[in-house]
């Protein structure tokens, strides 16, 4: 965070423009935008059941580039729902993540970075696949701040590897429920042998270790834009050898101005979060590579300066 400031501040006072013009060198944009689906049937012999969903979204950037220094900002808020005849609505996408790196140039593809990466969600999630449907996740639980410093490699405007072999990753369970039953790698509560809790659940893990991040982002054919980004993460103190993983990719397919087409894929493994799974019969509670995945049409408006 030292380095983010001080580096900042540099940045930042390279260049001093008066309060009424706009702030120089910088890209400032974003889009936004809503997707839906909806399925109906009237007497439809074969069955069905009526269904709508719909997902809303916002992205914003600020990008500077000033005298070998480079600084880019990322902010996405995505949250969708769906309702099926006959049943309460239920939440199939909820996000917020912030990204923000910068660097100085070391050579003509190499920098000196630092990035912070920050990811939580708005409200509560549920595993609607249980009769109870317990919550599983909450805003801040988790909640993922993750830390480093290394090199960063940019051979293009649209492909970058941030290699850190310093990093940090600090998950948060603001939930007490939740840091009580160890949700997240988190230490979980004590209890004596009444049943009785004694000592909450840990709110806060902290690791240490390496991460590696691959981002790509272009026009790979006309109206046809392929976003993607990897994160893998090795924790030193714990099985460094077990990689988090996290890849994100948007493809989205402009028809015209304002109306798109976005396929999105989201793959998670992470050794430290256990998840609720079945394999013949058998329910299992343990770390397994998680995938969703979605189709979707919809309005979406881009801006930049």
């Amino acid at each position: 965070m030292v380095i983010y400031l001080m580096a900042g501040t540099t940045l930042m006072a390279q260049e001093q423009t008066p309060s009424n013009e706009p702030a120089k060198n910088w890209k400032l944009g974003g889009k936004v935008g809503v997707n839906f689906a909806q399925v109906g049937f009237v007497n439809w012999a074969k069955g069905g059941e009526n269904s709508m969903s719909g997902t809303s979204f916002l992205q914003l950037f600020a990008n500077r580039s000033l005298d070998g220094w480079e600084w880019e900002n990322k902010l996405d808020l995505e949250y969708g729902m769906l309702k099926n005849q006959g049943q309460n609505p239920k939440k199939t996408e909820d996000r917020i993540e912030f990204n923000s790196k910068i660097g100085k140039k070391a050579s003509k593809k190499w920098f000196y970075s630092a990035f912070l990466n920050f990811k939580t969600q708005f409200n509560e999630g549920f595993d609607y696949e249980k009769v109870d449907t317990p919550r599983i996740s909450n805003f801040m639980a988790p909640g993922i701040l993750t830390l480093g410093i290394g090199m960063d490699y940019k051979p293009t405007d649209y492909f970058s590897m941030m290699i850190s072999p310093i990093s940090s990753k600090t998950i948060f369970v603001m939930d007490q429920e939740l840091a009580d039953a160890g949700q997240y790698g988190v230490k979980k509560a004590e209890f004596d042998n009444l049943g009785v809790k004694v000592k909450d659940g840990e709110q806060i893990r902290q690791e240490v270790g390496a991460s590696l991040t691959f981002t790509f982002k272009k026009d790979i054919f006309t109206n046809v834009n392929l976003d993607t980004r990897l994160d893998l993460f090795s924790n030193y103190l714990s099985n460094p050898q077990n990689i988090d993983v996290d890849w994100q990719t948007t493809l989205t397919l402009k028809v015209n101005k304002f109306l798109n087409a976005v396929v999105k894929t989201h793959l998670i493994y992470d050794d430290d979060t256990d998840v609720s799974w079945q394999k013949d019969g058998i329910v299992h509670n343990s770390p397994i590579t998680q995938f969703q995945q979605s189709i979707a049409v919809g309005l979406m408006y881009q801006f930049q300066n």
